[in-house]
């Protein structure tokens, strides 16, 4: 908030701070974790992806859907 809110005078729109600032790093927080578990079920489940044929992009994207905080 010091940075982005004093320092660089970002607007935030009449939102408070402490929202627009707090939702900013919850997404980007829930990006990253997603982006990290998506990218180990490559190499935990290299064993399924070679012995069977399905779209290679399909085990990603379960994870993503259905573990919500990922």
């Amino acid at each position: 908030m010091i940075i982005f809110g004093n320092i660089a005078n970002l607007p935030t729109d009449k939102v408070p701070k402490m929202l627009f600032y707090l939702s900013g790093v919850t997404a980007w927080n829930y990006f990253a974790v997603c982006l990290t578990k998506t990218s180990l079920t490559f190499s935990a489940n290299a064993n399924i992806f070679g012995k069977v044929y399905f779209p290679r992009l399909a085990v990603p994207v379960s994870i993503v859907i259905a573990d919500p905080c990922c």
